[in-house]
């Protein structure tokens, strides 16, 4: 809980090595966080979308580096189930999969 450190500003995840997006399910929403995300972080770091319905491989292609493009759901009951599934887009890189 120490390393847990919240922010209203999307500069504050510029030093990231993962970041998870959960936000609604709209690519109108989706793409300009991810191309916000693309500009403020490293190159090494790795967008996952919590999505379900949209497609990663879309949002990959516009996120700026597609490479680097997980999709990732946790299972329920999340504080039980030590389970998460990551899937791929297109696009990801077999480095990042392993990732």
């Amino acid at each position: 809980m120490k390393r847990i450190t919240c922010s209203k500003e999307i500069e504050a995840l510029s030093e990231s090595q993962l970041i998870v997006e959960a936000v609604t399910e709209s690519l109108e929403i989706k793409i300009p966080i991810f191309e916000a995300l693309n500009r403020i972080c490293g190159p090494e770091t790795i967008l996952a979308s919590n999505t379900s319905s949209l497609s990663l491989t879309t949002l990959a292609a516009a996120s700026g580096r597609p490479d680097k493009i997980v999709g990732m759901h946790f299972f329920n009951p999340v504080p039980l189930m030590k389970l998460v599934e990551i899937i791929r887009a297109l696009q990801t890189s077999d480095e990042t999969y392993q990732t």
